[in-house]
């Protein structure tokens, strides 16, 4: 009986694991998709009832909480104006991102002034984790009871 009722309170929890994984990859805000593949759901050692979800990138909790200001590193910032350089204007009449040194000279003026717009004001927040769990949460209440009538229906039927 007991066995019964832990495989269907782990498969509760990992059902309710599993869709804010599913939610938050669904919400995070994506420049290269690193941060969303990395987005994951693992069960800790030792603990039966309880997964973890959440980013396996250093950088998930300043995306989700944002930065107080700071001077951050030039090259990330550099990378990411670089792939965004259409946002920015450098594109060609047929819409094709330009290249050349020309570009490369205004794409480091940009990074500069964004990495100088940070250490002013920070990061702002994109919550996606948090998102993702206060969207799944109401209705958790109703994977459990679905829980609870398998085990009635499987412990009673024995």
């Amino acid at each position: 009986n007991t066995q019964v009722v832990e495989e269907e309170l782990i498969g509760a929890v990992e059902t309710i694991a599993f869709r804010v994984e599913r939610r938050a990859k669904r919400v995070v805000t994506v420049n290269t998709g690193h941060l969303r593949r990395s987005i994951t759901t693992v069960a800790p050692v030792g603990k039966k009832f309880v997964r973890e979800v959440g980013p396996g990138v250093h950088y998930g909790p300043y995306v989700e909480f944002g930065t107080d200001p700071h001077w951050p590193p030039y090259e990330p910032i550099r990378d990411w104006v670089w792939l965004n350089r259409g946002k920015f204007g450098f594109t060609t009449p047929k819409g094709r991102l330009q290249r050349g040194k020309a570009v490369e000279a205004a794409v480091d003026r940009i990074a500069y002034m964004v990495q100088r717009a940070i250490a002013k004001r920070g990061t702002r927040p994109q919550p996606y984790m948090s998102t993702a769990f206060a969207e799944v949460f109401p209705n958790t209440r109703q994977v459990i009871m679905v829980a609870v009538r398998r085990i009635l229906k499987r412990v009673g039927g024995q």
